[in-house]
């Protein structure tokens, strides 16, 4: 759940295509949780008088306050070591977040893990896999699967019992150490390193914790981080970049604070038989599609390569998509001469059977993080020990 589940007016909403397979419809629930999840972000995000907002804004803050305290209790006992946290066998890296949604977790993941690579170490991925779903290969979600193929020789491991896949994560191979995704808030890890990143384009959200906001805890969190990353730096202002800076260093002074950005660096059928340069996009009309947390950070990233945009299909985050919808967004995308269908690698990982199912072509957009500033000192102070 992120705050661009509330669709932003250059994009269409799409809902599931019901199934019509007896017994429970999960599209239909879907749909329900859907529309159940941007009602609620409206209310608590639109500060517009209203009584059936101020109600919701009512309970939302005071089940909040109720939430800040039992996070302030739990910290506690972990500090004062009442509740048991371990100290791992290899150093743990940990990226994270303050704010529920799309903060671009999983790409600076990948760069974490190549970096480690160029130091000579062996790292594993650990995530908690979120929404995953049990194969022959373990738990697996979108996240996995897109890791597997940017990183096919690092192995990576997902269950909810973390700290149980680190020690399963050393027996089971050759590991040094463990890039820990979505770990901020996990406390067991005793001596991890914090990575934790800002969304420029969203940085606090509206300050309020969940589920009165999108914090998923106070600010003043960031005091624990050993590096912060403002993600996605730039698709934002020079103006907006300085105050969130200004923002991080009231809360959290002395900690280093790195520049991040998301850039293209390719498109790709999902099954990996076609291949196009960004070039390829300048100046074409493509009808993009996506089921993420910020699909405004898609747009945008599709726009810095000349991109015309024809149209913008959002599905719910980690949306699991039908032939007929694929087959909808066909028609959509030729009744505005749109040249080709753009979606993220996230989806695309679980398009591979559907390369093909209508005259244009579909492609998936390839992109990778990195630090503009302060890399030196974010490697010396996180990767280097």
């Amino acid at each position: 759940m992120g705050p661009y589940d509330v669709v932003p007016p250059f994009c269409t909403i799409q809902r599931p295509t019901p199934s019509h397979k007896a017994g429970v419809s999960t599209s239909n629930v879907e749909d329900l949780r859907s529309r159940l999840r941007k009602a609620y972000l409206k209310a608590i995000i639109d500060e517009r008088p209203g009584a059936g907002r101020a109600v919701v804004r009512g309970v939302t803050s005071f089940l909040s306050t109720l939430y800040v305290k039992a996070l302030r209790f739990r910290a506690f006992l972990y500090r004062h070591r009442l509740l048991p946290s371990q100290k791992l066998p290899v150093p743990v890296i940990s990226v994270g977040n303050l704010t529920c949604g799309g903060t671009g977790k999983t790409p600076m993941v990948e760069y974490v893990a190549k970096a480690l690579l160029t130091k000579w170490r062996r790292p594993a991925i650990l995530s908690r896999g979120y929404r995953a779903q049990q194969t022959e290969e373990g738990m697996v979600n979108d996240e996995y699967l897109l890791l597997k193929q940017n990183m096919p020789d690092i192995p990576h491991f997902a269950g909810p019992d973390r700290i149980k896949k680190v020690r399963e994560a050393i027996a089971q191979g050759d590991v040094d150490s463990v890039v820990l995704d979505d770990g901020f808030q996990n406390l067991r890890a005793r001596d991890k390193i914090d990575i934790v990143l800002i969304d420029a384009l969203d940085p606090f959200s509206n300050r309020r914790v969940i589920p009165r906001g999108l914090l998923r805890e106070p600010v003043e969190g960031l005091e624990r981080a050993h590096a912060i990353v403002i993600s996605r730096s730039n698709q934002c202002s020079l103006e907006a970049l300085r105050e969130i800076r200004r923002q991080i260093k009231d809360v959290a002074p002395g900690i280093p604070v790195a520049l991040g950005i998301h850039r293209a660096i390719g498109l790709v059928a999902p099954d990996g038989k076609t291949e196009q340069s960004c070039k390829w996009l300048a100046k074409r009309r493509v009808w993009a599609f996506c089921g993420i947390g910020n699909p405004n950070s898609f747009k945008l990233t599709l726009k810095k390569t000349g991109t015309i945009i024809a149209g913008l299909t959002v599905f719910p985050d980690h949306h699991t998509y039908t032939l007929d919808e694929l087959k909808r967004l066909h028609r959509e995308a030729e009744e505005v001469d749109a040249e080709a269908l753009v979606t993220t690698q996230k989806d695309g990982v679980k398009l591979k059977l559907f390369s093909q199912f209508g005259e244009l072509p579909l492609y998936v957009l390839k992109i990778e993080a990195d630090l503009v500033h302060g890399a030196d000192e974010l490697e010396q102070q996180v990767l280097d020990w």
